[in-house]
C-alpha cells in the first residue's frame, strides 16, 4: 500500500527545521535561519580574489534586504558573508597570497557592519520569530 507524505512530513522526518513554522520556537527557527547561512563553501580552484568581490556584492546585497525589510535574506546573507570570511576562505590555499587592501577592505566590513548588523538582525528575528509563536499558541 503506498502513502502519500505532504511537505511538511518530509521536512520533519529530515529532521531540519524549517525557519517559516510557527510551532517552533523562536530559538530553533533563528537557528534553522543561521545554519542556512552557514552553508558556504570555499573552491581550491578559484581565486581569493574573486570571493573578495563577491563577497562585497554579498555585502551590498544584504543591506538592500534589511532596507527592504527582508530581514530573513539579510540575516542568512550576512551569515554567509560572516562564514566565508572567518571561517573558510583563511583555510584556502592562496589565502596568504591576497592582496592586503582586499583583506583589509573585508575585515573592516565585517567588524563594522556585518557582526553588527547580523547580531541585531538576529535579536529583531527572535523577536518577531516569539510574537507568531505566541499567537499560534493562543489559535
Amino acid at each position: 500500500m503506498e502513502q502519500g507524505f505532504c511537505l511538511n512530513t518530509l521536512k520533519k522526518l529530515a529532521a531540519e527545521p524549517d525557519y517559516t513554522d510557527v510551532s517552533l520556537a523562536a530559538a530553533e527557527r533563528v537557528r534553522a535561519l543561521a545554519k542556512m547561512g552557514g552553508r558556504v563553501e570555499v573552491q581550491e580552484d578559484i581565486a581569493p580574489r574573486r570571493y573578495f568581490r563577491s563577497g562585497v556584492e554579498m555585502e551590498r546585497m544584504a543591506a538592500v534586504y534589511l532596507e527592504e525589510g527582508s530581514l530573513e535574506n539579510a540575516y542568512v546573507l550576512y551569515t554567509k558573508f560572516i562564514t566565508l570570511f572567518v571561517e573558510k576562505l583563511p583555510a584556502h590555499r592562496d589565502y596568504q597570497h591576497c592582496s592586503l587592501p582586499e583583506k583589509q577592505l573585508i575585515m573592516k566590513k565585517l567588524q563594522e557592519v556585518a557582526f553588527p548588523r547580523k547580531d541585531d538582525l538576529k535579536k529583531r528575528l527572535q523577536e518577531k520569530y516569539s510574537r507568531e509563536h505566541t499567537e499560534y499558541l493562543r489559535a
